[in-house]
């Protein structure tokens, strides 16, 4: 999951690309499994991630 946070912080690759490289079939089980990892959907994650920039 440590991961997946990293390549977030990459606007230019797409939540799906990111779901597929950490290993998951696509992205409702990644978002699923990352909200349950994090508390924020991956794409709240990046919108934070983007902000400290």
């Amino acid at each position: 999951m440590s991961h997946s946070q990293l390549l977030l912080a990459d606007a230019s690759i797409s939540i799906t690309d990111i779901a597929i490289a950490s290993g998951f079939s696509g992205s409702s089980a990644f978002s699923r499994v990352f909200r349950q990892e994090t508390g924020k959907s991956p794409s709240e994650f990046r919108k934070i991630l983007q902000a400290h920039i």
